[in-house]
């Protein structure tokens, strides 16, 4: 039986994608946070001149007051002359994160804060943001800035026909203990899900907005995103990009905070692998073998020459 990830390409010009995210999601454990629920601060606003967003750059905050800053100058520098918006998300900061953003909506009209009443997780923050996002292609991308903001007209130019493309790390500012289990936890996983993606942890992607809600929700999914992307049909691809050393804050994860409740998500996924349902299968079209009936002036079907009466031996009446 083939199973997504197989050698097969997958591609939604092959096939519409067969599991919706409404459908799923009854099959599913909710999620633990509300995402739609999340307090926006202000409304995105339309430009002056009229031109459409080209790009939302959605960014998790939970206790990063020391980088907001420097990341956002960072981000219009990297998309100056474009059209974009910046989410940031934050996701129960206690060191006063949350204020900062809001003084960066009210000084700048790219900017837009959404603040969860307590901490949620990357994926309830990641999604409430692409909810709200306007724009038709969504980036994401981490707050405590190791993610270079430089990458992003990068991954729009790799683009093209594609439908998300992930960031690969290609030299890591981590410890070598990071490093290792990282890499290690990536081979697992591409060797259970079928999948290839070299560097599923790392956080600077850039999506087609419809193609983030083709998949199911559920707590975890930031991890194998991508990779539940190209089982729903759509076309994925990888490009290295930079990586940097923590300037400021504290990391946020380990390795045994995480390889639990990563492990769980990774059986879920291969469940949902073993259960898809493909149909990329190319069904060839057949030529009838009854022969289209005639048609009378009026454009009915003649009685005497219908399908029915094709190869029926007619007498003459005496």
């Amino acid at each position: 039986m083939a199973l997504p990830g197989d050698s097969a390409v997958f591609s939604r010009r092959q096939f519409a994608p067969v599991t919706s995210y409404g459908r799923l999601q009854a099959l599913l454990p909710a999620p633990t946070a509300n995402v739609e629920h999340a307090m926006d601060s202000k409304q995105a606003t339309p430009a002056p001149d009229g031109t459409e967003l080209e790009l939302s750059v959605v960014v998790p905050i939970y206790n990063e007051a020391e980088n907001i800053g420097e990341l956002y100058r960072e981000i219009r520098e990297a998309l100056a002359g474009r059209r974009f918006e910046v989410l940031f998300v934050d996701d129960g900061s206690t060191d006063g994160s949350d204020v900062i953003i809001k003084r960066l909506e009210e000084g700048s009209d790219d900017v837009r804060g959404v603040f969860f009443g307590g901490n949620r997780g990357q994926t309830a923050a990641m999604l409430a943001g692409c909810l709200r996002a306007q724009a038709p292609l969504v980036a994401t991308m981490d707050g405590d800035r190791q993610n270079d903001p430089a990458d992003l007209p990068r991954l729009l130019d790799a683009l093209g026909d594609r439908d998300v493309i992930v960031g690969m790390r290609a030299k890591r500012r981590d410890t070598l203990a990071r490093r290792v289990s990282s890499r290690l936890a990536n081979r697992i996983r591409n060797f259970l899900t079928g999948d290839t993606i070299t560097d599923t942890g790392c956080s600077l992607k850039l999506f087609r907005r419809e193609a983030i809600f083709a998949v199911p929700r559920f707590e975890g999914l930031h991890r194998f995103l991508p990779t539940l992307i190209r089982y729903a049909g759509y076309e994925v691809d990888e490009i290295a990009v930079n990586h940097r050393p923590r300037s400021m804050g504290v990391s946020k994860y380990g390795i045994l905070n995480r390889l639990p409740r990563a492990t769980m998500d990774m059986l879920a996924v291969c469940w949902m692998r073993w259960r898809w349902v493909d149909l990329s299968a190319q069904v060839a079209d057949r030529e009838s073998t009854v022969p289209p009936a005639p048609l009378a002036k009026n454009g009915s079907i003649k009685e005497s020459d219908s399908p029915a009466d094709a190869g029926r031996e007619t007498t003459s009446q005496p």
